[in-house]
């Protein structure tokens, strides 16, 4: 089975049938002699389903078409998980940029034994892409199945740990007709866990306004500003260090996409463009090209972070040393996002 993983070609000399149907064919084939039974049980027929998919959006490379065939080959997994399932899953998921999806798949293909050329790809692209992802180990009530942004990713036990994009994510566990959500910030690099046998937090009350100050009256322990400049401060601290992880992994991952890339190219267009790709290689460099333009993105996102962590910083301190000062400081303070930079205006 694993020899037809991601073999394709587009004519067939000398005869008048499509490659496209002698693939079917062989698949079809395939499936029947590995059959214990004559008989293709439920997970051969969802997965043949899932390969006729896959070819039509070979053809049609449009990402509705992709997009039935992520859903088909998650149908099969979820009937029986192997390293082929597990290797097409990953596969469609890269092609629609859920590259949280396809790192957690590929890792479970070559867990399963995965080999050759399809091995070779899996490995490139989970090196490329998983530092930027964070892992979350989940506890819950066994069977529970898990969805993230309204897709199945598994049902309890799990093998593995959940991979996700970095940040806010929301994770739901749904067992029967129960429900319970969840959120949490992933760190990308990172491990983290979510208990679903706790009780949730409860949302916090807002925190009552100080009472005003009359004759008489002792003033408060801790002034609001002090309590806005240490927030600003912590805070700042933390997306200063946050931030610049963030640009320091990105800006490792462009340069080796850029060194692949120059692999792939016969004429280069640019650092980061191809106008020509070796024979054999144009998709392979698109899609080189391609997370060459999304790590540029997240360090991008990471200088901002980083820019504004140093404001925020910056600017609690500031507050602090202020509110050591006899004279009592009325401040005005907002951050004001900007293209590319986070400025602060106010008055202290």
């Amino acid at each position: 089975m694993h020899a037809l993983l991601g073999v394709r070609q587009h004519g067939l000399r000398g005869g008048s049938l499509p490659v496209t149907k002698v693939a079917s064919l062989a698949l079809a084939l395939a499936l029947a002699a590995l059959s214990a039974p004559a008989r293709a049980d439920d997970y051969d027929a969802a997965f043949t389903r899932a390969i006729a998919a896959k070819e039509r959006a070979l053809d049609s490379n449009d990402p509705a078409s992709w997009q039935a065939a992520l859903d088909l080959f998650t149908e099969a997994d979820r009937i029986r998980a192997t390293k082929e399932s597990k290797y097409e899953l990953g596969a469609s998921a890269a092609r629609l940029k859920q590259d949280d999806v396809a790192v957690e798949a590929y890792e479970a293909a070559l867990a399963f034994g995965l080999e050759g050329a399809a091995s070779d790809k899996a490995r490139a692209f989970v090196s490329a892409h998983a530092p930027g992802m964070g892992r979350v180990g989940l506890v819950g009530p066994a069977g529970a199945e898990v969805w993230v942004a309204a897709r199945w990713r598994g049902t309890l036990p799990l093998a593995r740990p959940l991979v996700l994009f970095a940040g806010k994510r929301r994770i739901e566990l749904r067992s029967g007709g129960d429900r319970d959500e969840r959120e949490l910030v992933v760190t990308a690099g990172a491990a983290s866990s979510l208990d679903f046998t706790t009780t949730a937090s409860p949302t916090p009350s807002p925190p009552a306004q100080p009472a005003p100050i009359g004759p008489g009256a002792p003033p408060p322990t801790t002034p609001p500003d002090r309590t806005l400049a240490w927030t600003l401060t912590l805070g700042g601290a933390s997306l200063l260090v946050l931030g610049g992880a963030s640009a320091l992994i990105a800006n490792s991952n462009v340069t080796s996409h850029r060194e692949r890339l120059s692999d792939l190219c016969a004429v280069k267009n640019g650092s980061d463009g191809c106008a020509t790709a070796k024979p054999g290689e144009k998709s392979a460099a698109q899609d080189e090209v391609d997370s060459i333009a999304t790590w540029k993105a997240v360090r991008s996102a990471g200088f901002v972070g980083l820019g504004a962590g140093v404001v925020a910083t910056g600017v609690g301190v500031l507050l602090l040393t202020k509110g050591s000062e006899t004279k009592p400081a009325r401040t005005s303070l907002a951050l004001v996002p900007g293209f590319g930079a986070v400025g602060v205006k106010g008055s202290f």
